[in-house]
């Protein structure tokens, strides 16, 4: 690899890298199995992901799925679930904190459509995360966090 060609890699992947995403929640503070749904802005094309942590720590994929399983989108602004969705997500009925990862990738990530990551397994800290990036380049992925409190 000459040197033109690592700076034009190195400039391609910081554009990436440090492009801008929104990851939002359409609240902060949740009862118990209220409606959740997510804004998600991209500033490029992208595959997605959305995960959760629950209050006892398992970890669940929740987009893509079986009912919506396109997850490369273009650059725009999305909310997921869709309003033409026939799903919904519900947060847990147990109190606490629950966490929301969007993962975007300029890749698929081969692992999490194979669902290949311990789905409701309860895990320490960001072992999982590492299992399922371990064959990517730190370049290629991002990861954003969204905390939500459930209360009664």
């Amino acid at each position: 690899m000459n040197y033109k060609t690592l700076f034009l890699f190195l400039i391609l992947s910081y554009s990436y890298l440090y492009s801008s995403e929104v990851f939002q929640t359409n609240k902060t503070v949740y009862t118990p199995k209220s409606l959740i749904f997510f804004k998600v802005e991209l500033s490029k094309d992208s595959y997605i992901y959305i995960l959760n942590q629950t209050t006892s720590g398992t970890i669940h994929l929740l987009f893509p799925n079986s009912e919506d399983s396109e997850n490369y989108l273009m650059k725009g602004t999305y909310r997921i679930p869709s309003l033409k969705a026939s799903y919904e997500f519900q947060v847990e009925e147990d109190t606490g904190e629950e966490i929301f990862y969007l993962i975007v990738s300029k890749v698929k990530i081969s692992k999490l459509h194979s669902r290949n990551f311990r789905e409701n397994e309860s895990l320490a800290k960001f072992q999982w995360l590492r299992r399922l990036t371990s064959d990517l380049h730190p370049l290629d992925w991002k990861i954003y966090e969204q905390k939500i409190k459930i209360v009664e």
